[in-house]
C-alpha cells in the first residue's frame, strides 16, 4: 500500500530547456531527509503537461533509479489526448521500474468510456498499480459530468486491472468518504495540499501535492499529529502552510511552479534550475518579490 506524504517532484531545466538528469540523486536524497514517503512525477508540478514525450521519458530515466530503495515512486503518464503517448510513457515507467503510474482522463470532453479503455490500456501495458487522477467531482473522466463514486469504482474495478486508487484532486471530502465505505480497499491520496487535516479526518491514506515539493517534513509532522489524535496541533501546521501556500501562489511571481523553484535554491540550497520553456508562466527573478515570499516562508516552515 502506497501512503503517506508523497512530494511533487519538480522536473530541473537548464537555460535551454534540457532536463538537468544530473541532479536527480541530490533531489531524491533531499525527500529522504525530508521524510517522504515517495515522490509523483511528471503531474502538474512537474510539469509533465508542457513537455514532450522525450523529456518526460528522460526524467523517469534518471529519477526512478535515484529512488530505488529509498523512494515509492508514481510517474503520471497523462496530459495528452492522443492514448497512444500515455501508453507509451505507461509502458516506459514499468520497464525504468516505477513502483506504480497514474493519469488523468484523455480531456475534459473524453466520455467515461473512452477514458476507460485508455485507462485499461494503461494499466495492461505497465502491470503496476494505477491511479485515477480525479478532480472536480470526477466531471474530468465523464465529460464534464459528474460521476456517482460508488459507479465509477465499480466499473474500475471491472474494466482495469491494476486499478488501485486515486489521486483525489477535490475539496468534496463527502465523495471521498463515500468511496472508502463502498470500498475500503481503494486507495486515496488527497492532493488538496490546504485541506491536508481534513482529508486525513475524512480516509485520506495518503496526500501528493505541489506545497510538498517545499514542505514535505511540514507536513509529515502534521501527519504524525494527526495520526496521534492531536488535531489542534496539526491544524496549527496546517494553518502555517496555508500561510506558506498564499505566498507561493500570487501572480506577481510569475507562477506557483516558479516560486516552488525559487524556495528549493534559495532555502534549501538546491538549484532545481528554470520552469519548462513551453511554460505559460516565468522564472522568479523580481528580488524584492523574492525577498517577501522567503520570509513567509522561513517565519511558518516546520522547524524540528
Amino acid at each position: 500500500m502506497i501512503n503517506g506524504i508523497f512530494s511533487a517532484l519538480l522536473t530541473p531545466f537548464d537555460e535551454k530547456g534540457r532536463v538537468k538528469t544530473e541532479i536527480a540523486e541530490a533531489l531524491i536524497d533531499f525527500y529522504v531527509s525530508q521524510r517522504a514517503g515517495g515522490v509523483y512525477l511528471l503531474g502538474y508540478t512537474g510539469e509533465g503537461m508542457t513537455m514532450t514525450k522525450e523529456q518526460r521519458m528522460t526524467w523517469v530515466e534518471a529519477a526512478i533509479p535515484a529512488a530505488k530503495g529509498k523512494l515509492h515512486t508514481i510517474v503520471h503518464v497523462g496530459y495528452s489526448n492522443d492514448p497512444e503517448v500515455g501508453i507509451s510513457l505507461a509502458r516506459h515507467a514499468a520497464k525504468v521500474g516505477a513502483d506504480a503510474v497514474s493519469s488523468v482522463g484523455l480531456s475534459d470532453q473524453a466520455s467515461l468510456a473512452e477514458n476507460i479503455a485508455y485507462f485499461k490500456e494503461v494499466s495492461k501495458v505497465s502491470q503496476l498499480p494505477f491511479y485515477v487522477y480525479w478532480n472536480s467531482f470526477g466531471g474530468n473522466l465523464n465529460g464534464g459530468v459528474r460521476l456517482d463514486p460508488q459507479d465509477l469504482v465499480a466499473v474500475l474495478k471491472k474494466e482495469v486491472p491494476t486499478f488501485t486508487g486515486f489521486k483525489f484532486t477535490d475539496s468534496n471530502f463527502y465523495y471521498m468518504e463515500r468511496i472508502k465505505q463502498y470500498d475500503s480497499s481503494v486507495e486515496i491520496m488527497t492532493g488538496v495540499d490546504q485541506m491536508c487535516v481534513p482529508a486525513r479526518l475524512m480516509g485520506a491514506d495518503g496526500a501528493i501535492g505541489a506545497l510538498q515539493a517545499v514542505t514535505c517534513e511540514h507536513f509529515a509532522a502534521m501527519w504524525d499529529l494527526v495520526e496521534a489524535g492531536a488535531i489542534k496541533e496539526a491544524m496549527e501546521l496546517q494553518v502555517r502552510a496555508n500561510n506558506i501556500y498564499e505566498a507561493l501562489d500570487v501572480q506577481e511571481i510569475g507562477g506557483l511552479i516558479s516560486a516552488l523553484k525559487y524556495v528549493m535554491k534559495h532555502h534549501y540550497g538546491i538549484d532545481v534550475g528554470h520552469v519548462c520553456k513551453e511554460a505559460p508562466y516565468h522564472d522568479l527573478v523580481d528580488t524584492e518579490i523574492g525577498n517577501a515570499l522567503m520570509e513567509t516562508f522561513r517565519h511558518n516552515i516546520y522547524k524540528n
